[in-house]
């Protein structure tokens, strides 16, 4: 084996995966015309090499990085001998003990009926990561926490929630494939984090949609199983949204100066996360009362359609993580009264938050 750009792409992603495994002896590397890294019972990387091996090698997660010690350009020879395998490169000898096959998970040969795949551009690779931010509450039902991957409308959506916020985004137009998965929010999170993904991906399901099948532009293969719990209570969180169209629009930057302003004078207390906002006709004022310190902030707002003025009781820092995902100076803020769920957009993913109760001490 050499090991150029492609290899070491892989193995900084096997790496990644790698590190959440929740039993060890599931988790490794098989080598033969394929490296195959299995961890957390639903996921697999797959990287297509050159070589035509005629025996399988399994290896523990260690030889990751030793191969990878070598750097670009270096040649990496194995050679079984019993129930060793002795890795060299120059100079270089080590031996690792083989993992036995049924050590590794094997999910199986996967069917996709040759259906074209979908192409995400590196734009919805971002709206994934953004959509990802919500699903955070972890004292939240699991049932109501994740993401689901879906086709809506001849397009593929993504939606995340924790039950107490929501994101959705439109991944691709014009689809006639059919997903409807739902993934951990932790599975994603590691799949993202390797960043093979950042310059693009094709998306395919698989096996009925248990299986989500990606494919970086290199050809580097992940597959995720499906998240199996009773689905993402996401429809019900949207009937919430009052459909008034009442909104407004801000300076996102404007807002999201406060949001960390209110947090450096915080105590991290979950009361002292709660504000109030206040929509009036030329305005939009943030009132916070932390154990020691207060603070009182307007900001002038545009496009004002609301009607009477409205308070509502806000959670500065899910406030601030959706701040986070806008990619626009100028962003929308729809809301309804002041019991229903808000949410923000950029034109490109709607962010929505369940209001908070104020109490007569803030």
């Amino acid at each position: 084996m050499v090991i150029d750009t492609k290899i070491m792409r892989f193995m900084k992603a096997a790496k990644v995966i790698c590190s959440k495994n929740t039993v060890n002896k599931i988790t490794g590397i098989a080598y033969n015309n394929q490296m195959i890294v299995a961890t957390n019972c639903n996921a697999q990387l797959t990287y297509t090499s050159d070589e035509d091996r005629k025996d399988t090698i399994y290896l523990p997660v260690k030889a990751i990085d030793y191969i990878m010690s070598f750097g670009k350009g270096s040649k990496i020879d194995f050679k079984v001998e019993g129930r060793v395998c002795k890795i060299s490169s120059g100079r270089s000898h080590t031996q690792f003990a083989l993992l036995t096959e049924d050590a590794l998970l094997s999910m199986g040969r996967i069917e996709t009926d040759n259906i074209k795949p979908i192409r995400l551009s590196p734009e919805a690779i971002a709206l994934l990561k953004n959509v990802n931010t919500a699903p955070t509450n972890k004292s939240g039902k699991p049932a109501a926490q994740g993401i689901s991957i879906r086709t809506e409308n001849d397009n593929v959506v993504a939606y995340g929630t924790d039950g107490t916020k929501m994101a959705y985004a439109i991944l691709a137009e014009d689809t006639i494939q059919n997903i409807d998965i739902n993934l951990h929010k932790d599975t994603l999170s590691l799949i993202l984090s390797t960043s093979l993904f950042d310059e693009g991906a094709d998306i395919v399901s698989a096996d009925n949609n248990r299986k989500l099948v990606l494919t970086s532009i290199d050809g580097i293969r992940l597959i995720v199983s499906q998240y199996d719990y009773n689905g993402l209570d996401a429809k019900s969180i949207i009937n919430t949204i009052d459909k008034s169209n009442k909104k407004i629009s801000l300076n996102k930057n404007d807002l999201f100066n406060i949001c960390k302003r209110a947090d450096l004078l915080g105590d991290k207390k979950t009361i002292y996360e709660i504000a109030r906002m206040q929509i009036s006709k030329d305005t939009l004022t943030i009132k916070w009362r932390g154990a020691t310190s207060s603070l009182s902030e307007y900001i002038p707002i545009h496009n004002y359609s609301s009607g009477d003025d409205i308070e509502i009781g806000v959670n500065i820092n899910l406030l601030a993580i959706a701040l986070s995902c806008m990619n626009t100076d100028i962003i929308e803020i729809h809301h309804g009264n002041s019991l229903s769920a808000y949410y923000l957009t950029d034109g490109k993913i709607d962010y929505m938050i369940m209001p908070v109760r104020l109490g007569n001490s803030l």
